[in-house]
């Protein structure tokens, strides 16, 4: 099946690099509270662009996706890695009808993870089938040292470069800084 859409429907609750880790990434004292909003921001801001690099999930969060039929009996969700156990189901819809997990496999382990339907249910192109899961590692479980490091970085720049341009300087791209990170945990191939 083709994706159609796909829909954040909860914000993360917790990112995957903590206040007090941007602070010492930055050099500040933890009773230097003056910028905590500021790095929380750069955090998140920080972890949303790697995700978007790399086409995973860093932090846990619901998502909706909408696949049109195309002949096969086959989707594949987005937003590695699919978090899936008692506290975080997945749920397949066909115009509003709940569709029975006896009829569908879900391959968590592959990346991205699949639903492969015994039988295709029948799906009205207008409705789509929808897909309501979550993506990202468990709340609390920590991510990959070279991806936390390449959000350290960002915030760690963002933080001492608030400004678009910089004047009166020269400036040089550090060899192995996120960049090659990035590309070490790259899903797609692309970086």
């Amino acid at each position: 099946m083709l994706r159609r859409s796909v829909v954040e429907i909860t914000r993360p609750e917790v990112e995957p690099v903590s206040l007090s880790m941007a602070k010492a990434q930055l050099g500040l004292l933890p009773e230097q509270e003056d910028d905590h909003e500021l790095i929380l921001r750069l955090v998140s801001t920080g972890r949303a662009l790697v995700e978007k690099r790399l086409g995973v999930s860093l932090a846990a969060r619901r998502f909706r996706a909408t696949f049109v039929p195309d002949g096969t009996s086959r989707l594949r969700l987005p937003a590695p890695p699919l978090l899936l156990d008692a506290t975080h189901p997945l749920e397949v819809t066909v115009g509003g009808v709940v569709v029975s997990a006896a009829t569908y496999v879900v391959d968590a382990d592959s990346r991205p993870a699949e639903i492969r339907f015994a039988s295709m249910p029948n799906v009205n192109v207008d409705d789509g089938l929808v897909v309501t899961f979550w993506g990202g590692p468990p709340p609390g479980e920590p991510i990959d040292a070279g991806l936390e490091s390449v959000i350290l970085l960002y915030v760690g720049h963002w933080f001492r470069n608030r400004e678009a341009v910089l004047t009166g300087t020269i400036s040089e791209i550090l060899p192995a800084g996120a960049e090659t990170l990035l590309a070490a945990h790259s899903v797609t191939g692309a970086w």
